[in-house]
Parts: structure tokens; sequence; C-alpha cells
């Protein structure tokens, strides 16, 4: 790049230089529901656990009961 200004100012070979910085923001709210999602996950992990527990619970109760009688 040249620039010849008569009588003010005069530049030659004149280079120009930069640095871009380019970042998602959309991965932000991306992150958090993929983190939400996994809480919900475990969350619903641990509630059917204790479906299964108390289940099996009942029926050693239910089966105890039984040879009682």
């Amino acid at each position: 790049m040249a620039a010849n200004i008569p009588n003010f100012l005069t530049v030659t070979n004149a280079v120009n230089a930069g640095v871009g910085i380019q970042y998602n923001l959309a991965n932000l709210w991306k992150s958090n529901a993929v983190l939400k999602q996994s809480r919900a996950r475990e969350t619903q992990l641990s509630a059917s656990k204790e479906l299964l527990m108390d289940g099996i619970k009942l029926e050693i109760n239910r089966d105890y009961q039984n040879a009682s009688c």
C-alpha cells in the first residue's frame, strides 16, 4: 500500500496487520443446557433406583407375610 499526499505526508510500503478473535457466545447456553440435561438424567436415575429398591422391599415383605400365614 502506498499513499502520496503532496506537501503533507508520504507513506511508502505501509502494511496493515491485525489479529481477530472469534468466540461463539451460543456455546455458553449450549453448555449450560447440556449440564442441565445431565443433572436431570442423574435425578431421574436416582428416582428410578429408589423406586426399584422400594419395589424389592415390598415384594420381600409380601413374601414374608404370605409365608408366615
